[in-house]
Formats: structure tokens, C-alpha cells, sequence
């Protein structure tokens, strides 16, 4: 089944409902084809670009840096489970983990992953014992009162998993 990065997004986000009945966030999601001629972040831009979530003039490319594969896969799960900044979950970590290897199974060989955001365990009432908590970010995004991401390079691709909340 080919992987679509629009319906799996929208996936994402029907799961998004607070325990009072509000829609929170937006989750952006797009795997390119890599321009091995061109730096990580430009092919980021080129991949943002037409994206009505991010405002080019606000990414900051020094405020995203490089974490490892099992520390970026925990924080995607963490991203998909739960609201980040109030800790409010809205799935388990095997669901949310299921969706965050779908999108990175989409890549071979990954080089690196960039992130906007800093994670550590921090909340005692997590889920699961791998869950991480965000602790800060950087915002990139149009609309929203804060937003975090990853930015994955592999050999072939780039892909961009993003999140986006107005609480």
C-alpha cells in the first residue's frame, strides 16, 4: 500500500479531541524526492514552500538540530500520542507508534533528523516508559501558537512530519 502523507496526516489529527470536545492542532506531513545538489534545508524549503503551515520567513535553520534515529522515533511517537504541552493523550504508544514507523519505513538509509524541539522524560504520568515530554521549541509555523517537527534525510528522500496547536 503506497504510503500518502495527506491521509495520514488527516488520520492523525481525527484523533486529536480533547476530554472537552475541542479539535486541537494540525499535522503537516510530505516525503519529496531528495535534490542530492541542494543542502538538507533547502530541500526542506522547496518541500514548504507551497504549504500554507509554515511562514519561510520565521524558519530559522540554526534552531534545528540533529538527534539520533531512537531518540527522534520516540519523539514522533510522543508527537502523534499526546498534546505536548499539556500532556493530554489521545492515544496509546503502540497505536502511535504504528503510525510513526508507517511514516518511517518511507525512508531507506536514513542519514539524519533534524528537530525544531527538545524532548526529555519529564512528566511522571507518561504511558509508556519510552515516552518523552517536549520541553521547549522553536516556531516555524503561519498560524499557530507553537508548532514542532522533524525534518528526515535519507539517501533518496526528505520528509517533513510537523505539528501544529493554537492551545
Amino acid at each position: 500500500m503506497k504510503f500518502e502523507p495527506k491521509k495520514f496526516s488527516e488520520s492523525i489529527e481525527l484523533t486529536y479531541v480533547t476530554n472537552y470536545g475541542a479539535e486541537v492542532g494540525e499535522v503537516f506531513c510530505e516525503i519529496i524526492d531528495r535534490d542530492k545538489n541542494e543542502t538538507d534545508f533547502s530541500n526542506f524549503k522547496s518541500a514548504i514552500k507551497k504549504s500554507n503551515f509554515f511562514d519561510i520567513e520565521k524558519v530559522n535553520f540554526d534552531s534545528l538540530k540533529t538527534i539520533d534515529f531512537d531518540f527522534a522515533r520516540r519523539a514522533i511517537i510522543s508527537s502523534i500520542i499526546k498534546e505536548c504541552k499539556y500532556n493530554e493523550h489521545f492515544m496509546d504508544w503502540n497505536e502511535g507508534s504504528k503510525y510513526a514507523m508507517s511514516f518511517l519505513n518511507e525512508f531507506d538509509d536514513i542519514e539524519k533528523i533534524y528537530t525544531n524541539s527538545y524532548w526529555e522524560v519529564f512528566f511522571d504520568d507518561n504511558l509508556h516508559e519510552d515516552e518523552l515530554d517536549m520541553t521547549g521549541w522553536d516556531n516555524f509555523s503561519q498560524g499557530y501558537w507553537y508548532d514542532y517537527g522533524f525534518l528526515i534525510v535519507s539517501a533518496e528522500k526528505i520528509g517533513i512530519i510537523w505539528f501544529g496547536d493554537e492551545s
